[in-house]
């Protein structure tokens, strides 16, 4: 029995609700706020919608315009960063200010400057696949290695 997930509103974290469904189709929770946060103590939320869930498995029917739209906000902050050569403080505060449902994506993010464009970049490439499969038409259903076979695989000659 899979609980929803809940997103932090101060730190992005995210931790299970206590909230769960089991084969369902089509539920809307309401009331979504959850807490306390495990990691900074304080108030998230459950992302509105409206969820399958079946066996072990949780989809969220979401409006896919939205999530798009969240998504090229987060590839436009971290592409202007890479311009600017801001810090990872710098791009941790600006993604916080107009995508806190998005923070939790730069835990992806390592500590050292040197490496935070490169995986700037890996990130970049995820968010382009999913925006791509979701204007497409389809629901990602994106696993880490999907994306790891993917990203590093190179044609035979």
């Amino acid at each position: 029995m899979p609980f929803l997930p809940t997103f932090c509103d101060t730190c992005g974290a995210i931790f299970p609700s206590g909230v769960f469904f089991e084969n369902v189709i089509n539920a809307t929770p309401s009331d979504n706020l959850s807490g306390p946060c495990p990691k900074c103590g304080a108030m998230g939320h459950i992302p509105e919608g409206t969820y399958n869930v079946i066996n072990k498995t949780i989809e969220l029917l979401n409006d896919p315009e939205k999530s798009v739209d969240e998504l090229n906000k987060l590839a436009t902050i971290l592409r202007n960063s890479q311009v600017k050569g801001l810090g990872i403080d710098e791009i941790r505060q600006q993604v916080h200010q107009e995508v806190p449902e998005l923070t939790s994506i730069l835990e992806l993010l390592p500590k050292t400057h040197p490496h935070v464009y490169q995986n700037i970049n890996i990130i970049l490439f995820i968010i382009t696949i999913i925006i791509s499969l979701t204007l497409a038409g389809h629901q990602p259903a994106i696993t880490t290695q999907d994306i790891i076979n993917n990203f590093y695989y190179k044609p035979a000659s």
